[in-house]
């Protein structure tokens, strides 16, 4: 678009500019000192259609309980409020295999809930929770704790917070240190 002549005839002031980068088109109407601008913007450039990709589905291994697994667990409050409290949970692989992929599962005691858990995802129904690997934290080697190991945040319904007193890990039971 180019540059159109503006200008007052008989006191009737008419325009349509463009400004010369072509962004912006102000088109006044109006005679004598009552004139009022009315911008009009110019037209926006539009991308053509860029395909949309599909997600592809995918295997996620379900952790599976390996011969010569043996394990431990730490839960270890690390803070508490009169509403809630953060904890960690140290998951150590006390067998002779490696384990690649795992699911943690506890039940709270006293009406405890995960709000917000790091290093992994959760599930909770009721007092049961499982917690589950994160994709950088799937695999704790024979006889390593695992690294990055889960820690969250949760709410409370009264003053009494008891720690969980069971722990599975794959659905081997581990022993709670």
């Amino acid at each position: 678009m180019g540059t159109h002549e503006c200008g007052l005839f008989h006191e009737q002031l008419y325009s349509e500019c463009t400004r010369p980068d072509g962004a912006i088109m102000l088109k006044i109407v109006g005679s004598g000192s009552s004139v009022t601008p009315t911008p009009t913007l110019s037209p926006t450039p539009t991308s053509s259609s860029t395909p949309t990709p599909t997600p592809t589905t995918g295997i996620t291994p379900t952790p599976t309980q390996t011969a010569g697994a043996s394990c431990s667990v730490h839960y270890a409050i690390t803070n508490q409020w009169s509403t809630g409290f953060g904890a960690t949970l140290t998951i150590n692989n006390t067998g002779t295999s490696a384990i690649n992929g795992w699911s943690l599962q506890f039940s709270f005691a006293n009406g405890q809930t995960i709000t917000q858990l790091w290093n992994g995802s959760f599930t909770q129904t009721g007092s049961a929770v499982t917690v589950t690997n994160a994709s950088y934290n799937g695999s704790i080697a024979a006889g390593a704790t695992l690294s990055s190991a889960p820690g969250f945040n949760g709410s409370l319904t009264g003053t009494t917070n008891t720690a969980p007193s069971t722990f599975t890990l794959n659905g081997t039971t581990c022993s709670v240190i």
